[in-house]
């Protein structure tokens, strides 16, 4: 192993000690502002399953209204937006604010899982669904400024193909392909726009599955925040709304493109990266990105050390440890022979375990115990902590 690699490892290592730190504080922060069960950071995922659900429903109504042509796409989301639906430009404006928080509260939820390094072994389904989940939520956000079908929809449909067609420099003909199944053919026509109708409604269905996914190995995962905080966001959400509602832009023209168009950071950073490194850059630096992130939980993977060995002799079969494992890593096996008054046994999934100790201290018989850590020395660490 070089001495440059070696550096390199240890100067990661640092960096997310101290990211780890920083997010720390900034838990004690809102701790100080808010009560600890309302506190932003404790409930990031379940944010983004919250806004998830205001993006469908309000994506239902929606959908009663559009009709995806191009003769009609523009103006019957200029209809829903006028005086003659009651509420509809709210209703639109609901969509984009909740799919903005949905954005927000994901990418922060996987910089919080990333800085504070809980993304390695056992959570490592847990990181892989949801750099999906963030790639899918990208992607499906793209597709619902095309749907406007005003200029800066047609302008950044044609960025897209231009994006996939500058894979042919890599595999020739892929990028050509990839265009025709994203635009519906050669050119725009109706079905255009059916295929970006068909993306935007189509793949928010496929999160589901790796949503499912991202709970598998997580024992009573934090799928929504508490009452209170909902009604928060979602009033934040209606405040939006109906403070600044949104417009679309002229109707869209095939064959001319607009000079400038407003920029949205959240969902087009790759169009406003192309001015720089061009279609083929952006796609290389998505494609890398992607590749990087989901690989991380190999990364400097240290091997499992300290997994808890159950006494057997002391075992009563209660359940408490695997009810309390938040890895779902504890599993009971029936007891061999006459053993009636205990008839289950726990056992250790390895590739599960967290290595944190919480069955130790949910065991009341004291029939758990890590190997490389001694009871005496997590309750000094313990109360140094309390003490802290």
């Amino acid at each position: 192993m070089s001495e440059a690699y070696v550096s390199f490892c240890n100067a990661y290592k640092r960096f997310i000690v101290g990211t780890s730190r920083l997010w720390l504080w900034f838990d004690r922060f809102w701790n100080i502002l808010f009560p600890n069960q309302y506190n932003f950071n404790y409930y990031l995922g379940g944010i983004t399953n919250l806004f998830l659900w205001v993006c469908m429903l309000s994506g239902v109504l929606l959908f009663a209204y559009f009709v995806p042509n191009l003769q009609n796409a523009w103006a019957t989301v200029n209809y829903l937006t006028g005086p003659e639906v009651p509420f509809g430009n709210v209703v639109r404006a609901i969509h984009r604010y909740g799919a903005d928080g949905m954005m927000i509260a994901a990418l922060l939820h996987g910089f919080r899982v990333w800085w504070t390094d809980r993304y390695r072994k056992f959570r490592a389904l847990a990181w892989l669904s949801g750099v999906i989940l963030i790639t899918f939520t990208l992607f499906i956000g793209i597709t619902g400024y095309l749907l406007v079908w005003d200029q800066r929809s047609y302008l950044l449909s044609q960025e897209i193909v231009r994006m996939l067609r500058s894979l042919n420099s890599i595999i020739p003909g892929v990028g050509s392909s990839l265009a025709n199944f994203f635009q519906g053919g050669s050119l725009i026509t109706d079905f255009t726009l059916t295929r970006f109708f068909f993306f935007h409604i189509g793949l928010p269905f496929a999160l589901f599955f790796f949503l499912w996914m991202h709970y598998l190995r997580i024992n009573r995962p934090v799928t929504y925040p508490p009452l209170l905080l909902n009604l928060m966001l979602i009033g934040t959400v209606l405040l939006c709304a109906g403070l600044f509602p949104f417009k679309s832009g002229s109707p869209a023209v095939v064959g001319q493109l607009p000079a400038k168009y407003e920029m949205d950071w959240l969902y087009m950073w790759p169009f406003w990266l192309m001015n720089f490194i061009g279609p083929g850059g952006v796609m290389a630096v998505m494609i890398i990105g992607f590749l990087i992130f989901y690989t991380q939980p190999w990364w400097w993977n240290e091997p499992y050390r300290n997994i808890p060995v159950v006494i057997d002799e002391k075992c009563t079969g209660c359940m408490f440890c695997m009810i309390d494992c938040h890895a779902n890593a504890i599993y009971m096996i029936p007891t061999s022979g006459k053993k009636k008054s205990r008839p289950l046994l726990a056992r250790i999934h390895g590739a599960k375990c967290a290595e944190c100790g919480i069955c130790v201290g949910a065991c009341p018989f004291q029939a758990l115990e890590l190997p490389m850590l001694r009871d005496r020395v997590i309750e000094e660490q313990i109360t140094e902590l309390c003490q802290k």
